[in-house]
C-alpha cells in the first residue's frame, strides 16, 4: 500500500496535466455524461484556437480553465465540443448556470455598475 501511494504521488508530481484530465473525466462519468477522450495536446489546440483568451470576457489570464458550455449537472457532455477556455473568474461566476442566463445577468450587472 505504501509503495502504491509513493508511485501515485510521484505520478501526480511528474504529470499534473494527466491527473487533471483524469479527475475531470471521473467527475463526468459520475454524472453519467458522455465522455470523449482527449489529451493535453487537444486542450492546448483549443486554447490556441481562442488565442489563449477567455471565451467569455476575452481577457488573457496567466491560467485558463475549461468550462462546460452546457454544465455537466444540466446534462452537458464532457466533449471538446462542449468546453471552452475560461478565466477563473468567469468559470466560477458561471458555475452550473445555463450560458444565456449567466450572460444576461453578467451584462445586466455591467450596465448597472456603469
Amino acid at each position: 500500500a505504501e509503495k502504491l501511494r509513493a508511485t501515485s504521488k510521484k505520478r501526480k508530481k511528474e504529470h499534473p496535466e494527466m491527473v487533471r484530465i483524469s479527475c475531470r473525466k471521473r467527475r463526468a462519468q459520475k454524472l453519467n455524461a458522455k465522455v470523449d477522450e482527449w489529451t493535453t495536446s487537444d486542450e492546448n489546440r483549443l486554447f490556441d484556437d481562442y488565442g489563449y483568451r477567455c471565451a467569455y470576457c476575452l481577457t488573457k489570464p496567466s491560467k485558463l480553465t475549461l468550462d462546460h458550455i452546457v454544465p455537466l449537472v444540466r446534462g452537458g457532455e464532457h466533449t471538446l465540443d462542449n468546453v471552452v477556455p475560461a478565466c477563473n473568474s468567469c468559470n466560477c461566476s458561471k458555475g452550473s448556470k445555463p450560458l444565456l442566463i449567466w450572460l444576461y445577468h453578467k451584462r445586466l450587472n455591467e450596465v448597472n455598475n456603469v
